[in-house]
């Protein structure tokens, strides 16, 4: 039995913690106030700390990078949400167009 693939590879695709660190002090910038911002699903206020995740607008799978431009704050249960509706949507044979739209619409399908 063939076992689900992870979006992305192993590798430090993220970059080092210090480029970590400013993307998401970017975020903070960007989208809120400098010193944290709202999550885009759920709109639940996030800190600039551990619990604010740098999400793939298009995701990695399909190519998505963590260029400025392909990302938004998200809170953990929210990054978890997405990422499971893109595998799912993948497992049932979406075309990645469809797909691609669905995560730049920002608003979750059902």
């Amino acid at each position: 039995m063939k076992t689900a693939e992870r979006g992305t590879t192993n590798t430090n695709t993220r970059g080092s913690s210090y480029d970590r660190r400013r993307r998401k002090q970017w975020l903070c910038d960007e989208y809120g106030d400098g010193k944290g911002a709202p999550c885009f699903s759920c709109g639940k206020w996030l800190s600039n700390g551990p619990l604010l995740e740098a999400d793939r607008i298009i995701p990695g799978i399909l190519g998505g990078t963590y260029m400025r431009s392909n990302i938004r704050p998200a809170c953990g249960q929210c990054n978890i949400v997405w990422g499971n509706l893109v595998k799912d949507l993948m497992a049932k044979e979406v075309q990645p167009e469809e797909i691609i739209w669905i995560c730049i619409e920002g608003e979750l399908p059902f």
